[in-house]
């Protein structure tokens, strides 16, 4: 065995072997990757040029060639933009680095369209074998359009490094979207912006359709149409993490399509101008999991609404907003004609100061609802009621604080509306345990902690309601349910 000085001179000569390998630094005008032989002579004069040299260019020539501090290495004229010296022989980025788009003709002036050169950057990653790594430094750059293959990862310098700037008002600036299936396709650490001071009128920023093992992460979205959408019979594993975003007009996130999309860590706010109509949007998905998540300032909090044909299965929330701050209901299930909600449940979860009720269900045109379980959720200082539910078979809210709705501060009417209210006709449902008290430095606005309404509402349980009277009636439960099935007790 060798000992420690012999493995410790023989890492050194490895080292000097490979900077032996080592060109010098050529000038700027060294490459032109507009034509296959170089239009000077500086990189044929360069010796050695053997297999396992490099080179690291000193400037910049035109938008068609590599830029500072891009290193090529002796390879094939099928590498990744692969150019050729004087004497024949093909240079092409280093296998295993990731693909700089400014090495590519990217000028990153923040007014140049520079979707071409990080498109060609992509190309390139597919052929380096460097796991399909593409970086856009840090600074301005503009984009449109830009298609993602299998394979790749998009990264910037950091969400306050790389601010890319939207090159028109409408259309998908990313996407990885295929007929059949895109894999593995990963876009963080960066910012995007609308293309001007108004929000964008059409498009998204990023587009996943069809698209299996796909991310988004650690990035900031400002004044999008549709921030990120998730779309496609065949999309499974995407996430959508660690982001905020700030104005968009119409949705921040999107779901319409595929099964198991993990929504994290996100943060939605107006910007500074009109809530978009949904923070996060559900309309087809076989798998959604929504954690630690603060959807703010938004017309609804969350939407889910299924259309005729589609169906929204098994949504998992925890410790989520799902509305704080909106013009309308924090928490919105509205499925339409043949539409289904199928298995919704939160845990730890909460909607306050929204404009009208922290939760409510809408069935338009024979919508169901089945299965919507709410676990120590918090309905707080809402204008309305904390929650509604007009439809729905299944409905259980264990342990929840409900208390301050009917808020006046918002425009609410103290003593008009509920804590949680069952419309006529609604069955199935259970109230387990819960604060309805004024908790917080709050204040009794709600006239009931429970209230169903007159009609034939049937089988369902009410108990252990902690409220002490309400504001106007002194009842905490107000129960005008016809049904026979019914268990009211134990409440106070």
């Amino acid at each position: 065995m060798p000992d420690h000085g012999a493995r410790q001179a023989e890492t050194i000569r490895f080292a000097l072997l490979f900077l032996i390998c080592l060109t010098a630094i050529l000038p700027a005008e060294a490459l032109d990757a507009s034509s296959t032989a170089l239009t000077r002579t500086d990189l044929a004069k360069v010796d050695p040029l053997a297999l396992g040299s490099a080179i690291i260019l000193s400037g910049f020539v035109s938008p068609s060639d590599r830029g500072a501090g891009c290193m090529l290495v002796r390879g094939s004229s099928g590498g990744p933009n692969a150019v050729r010296d004087g004497a024949g022989g093909w240079w092409q980025a280093p296998m295993g680095h990731p693909m700089d788009v400014t090495c590519f003709g990217a000028k990153m002036d923040g007014k140049t369209d520079d979707s071409a050169a990080v498109q060609a950057a992509i190309a390139a990653a597919t052929l380096s074998g460097a796991g399909g790594q593409v970086l856009i430094p840090g600074g301005r750059i503009r984009l449109g359009g830009v298609s993602l293959p299998n394979n790749i990862r998009l990264s910037g310098a950091g969400a306050n490094a790389t601010a890319v700037f939207a090159s028109t008002s409408s259309g998908d600036i990313f996407s990885a979207s295929d007929p059949s299936s895109v894999s593995n396709v990963a876009i963080e650490n960066l910012s995007i912006y609308s293309a001007g001071v108004a929000r964008q009128t059409e498009g998204h920023y990023v587009l996943f359709r069809n698209c299996t093992n796909c991310r988004v992460s650690d990035f900031l979205f400002s004044g999008a149409y549709i921030g990120a959408e998730v779309t496609g019979a065949n999309t499974v594993n995407v996430a959508l993490e660690r982001g905020r975003s700030d104005g968009a007009s119409l949705y921040h996130f999107a779901v319409s399509g595929g099964s198991d999309t993990f929504l994290r860590g996100l943060l939605t706010t107006a910007g500074g101008g009109a809530q978009a109509a949904c923070g996060v949007r559900l309309t087809q998905s076989g798998g959604t999991w929504i954690s630690d998540s603060d959807f703010t300032a938004s017309g609804h909090g969350t939407c889910v609404q299924p259309g005729d044909g589609q169906g929204v299965k098994w949504t998992f929330v925890s410790n989520t907003a799902l509305g704080d701050s909106g013009t309308g209901y924090g928490l919105f299930l509205n499925p339409v004609g043949s539409g289904a909600v199928y298995g919704f449940s939160a845990t730890n979860a909460w909607t306050s100061a929204n404009k009208k009720a922290g939760v409510a269900t809408q069935c338009d045109r024979g919508g169901t609802i089945q299965s919507l379980t709410l676990n120590n959720h918090r309905a707080i200082a809402n204008t309305l009621d904390g929650m509604t539910f007009s439809c729905g078979d299944g409905i259980r809210i264990v342990t929840p604080t409900i208390v301050n709705n009917s808020n006046p501060d918002g425009g609410g009417v103290v003593g008009r509306n509920s804590g949680i209210v069952f419309g006529p006709g609604v069955s199935h449902f259970t109230v387990n345990g819960g604060e309805f008290r004024a908790l917080f430095g709050s204040k009794p606005f709600q006239a009931h902690a429970v209230r169903v309404m007159p009609g034939a509402s049937n089988f369902y349980t009410i108990q252990g309601v902690d409220a002490v009277g309400g504001t106007t009636t002194q009842v905490s439960v107000q129960d005008a349910g016809t049904g026979s099935q019914k268990n009211v007790g134990g409440n106070w």
